[in-house]
């Protein structure tokens, strides 16, 4: 997973090994799945694979990170606040994400108020 990141940062930022090792490590670190780095996608639950395409989004400093039906693949979860407190942690401003989701799925979002 570490890699994963880094390469990133590597291949986008011209950075070198080190520095995007660091910063990747750094960014699993800030939402507590540091103990991952060394992991292969097959390890990883659901919701840490969803968190390192979160953290590979945001190293493209430009993009717009686009979350879409988080909740077909988080069954479990009953609404997003495991999203917006990764994004908090990772420092995401909401303006780069744009959440797509069905609205059968509305019922998520009523509780916090996000539904336009």
């Amino acid at each position: 997973m570490l890699e994963n990141i880094s390469l990133i940062l590597q291949t986008q930022n011209k950075m070198s090994f080190q520095e995007a090792q660091t910063i990747a490590y750094n960014a699993l670190n800030s939402i507590s799945i540091e103990y991952i780095a060394g992991f292969r996608y097959e390890k990883c639950s659901e919701k840490e694979i969803f968190y390192v395409q979160l953290i590979r989004a945001c190293m493209l400093e430009e993009s717009t990170i686009i979350i879409d039906q988080a909740f077909n693949f988080f069954a479990d979860e009953m609404n997003i606040d495991f999203i917006l407190q990764a994004l908090d942690l990772l420092n995401i401003s909401y303006k780069r994400v744009l959440l797509i989701d069905l609205t059968n799925q509305k019922h998520h979002y009523k509780e916090n108020n996000y539904v336009a």
